[in-house]
């Protein structure tokens, strides 16, 4: 959780969770009733930028190749790093409890059976 924190406090200070319905919001222009609704959005569009890292590191496996900006990575392994850091960067920037998701999931998870019961 706290590498979460670090991950949006990053990205803020970037711009990335900056938009003129923050401000507008911000300045009393968004109705009560429609903070749910902008926050969902708001979730929305990171969740997207986070398959859109994933959908580059497919691209990376598909055409391998160092990557442009870091060439001692692979272009995989990067984009595989964006993905866990916008992930990061959305549970810290909407509080989510990640760490400790983590480990129960984990937990849960080793009880499980092979393949969890499933074919595939």
């Amino acid at each position: 959780d706290e590498f979460a924190e670090q991950c949006f406090h990053s990205a803020e200070k970037k711009g990335f969770w900056k938009s003129e319905l923050d401000e507008f919001a911000s300045e009393g222009g968004l109705p009560a009733s429609a903070t749910d609704t902008y926050t969902n959005l708001k979730k929305s569009e990171k969740l997207m930028l986070i398959v859109s890292e994933l959908g580059e590191a497919l691209e990376g496996i598909r055409k391998p190749a160092p990557d442009a900006h870091r060439p001692d990575f692979t272009s995989e392994e990067i984009e595989m790093a964006d993905a866990l850091i916008r992930i990061f960067d959305y549970a810290g920037g909407f509080k989510l409890r990640l760490g400790a998701a983590y480990e129960a999931k984990r937990a849960y998870n080793e009880g499980r059976p092979f393949k969890h019961g499933k074919a595939f």
